[in-house]
């Protein structure tokens, strides 16, 4: 998980371009939604952004066809706003996020 997450943050996501951070649930989201209600962080990338992987950068003949992949990071942050706690656990490994 951490070689992943390493290389998720040292690698791929500087050479996306214009990446502004992973999109956080709006303020006004529905307090029983399921984004809101658990201290799960996901994802979705389109499957260029798998190219950029250096362990598949060198290996990208070895692979047809490349899909895209969603990452969800599952924290055990519950309780009142288990979203925050998630979001701030994830930024400590310098994870950026924004809010639309």
């Amino acid at each position: 998980m951490y070689d992943f997450l390493n290389s998720f943050v040292e690698f791929v996501l500087p050479r996306v371009r214009e990446f502004p951070g992973l999109v956080t649930p709006a303020p006004t989201a529905s307090e029983k939604s399921p984004s809101m209600t658990s201290g799960v962080v996901s994802c979705g990338f389109e499957p260029a952004m798998l190219e950029l992987f250096p362990q598949i950068e060198v290996n990208q003949d070895l692979y047809s066809k490349m899909h895209g992949f969603y990452v969800h990071f599952v924290t055990t942050a519950r309780g009142r706003n288990p979203q925050n706690h998630a979001r701030a656990s994830m930024s400590g490994f310098q994870i950026p996020f924004i809010r639309k």
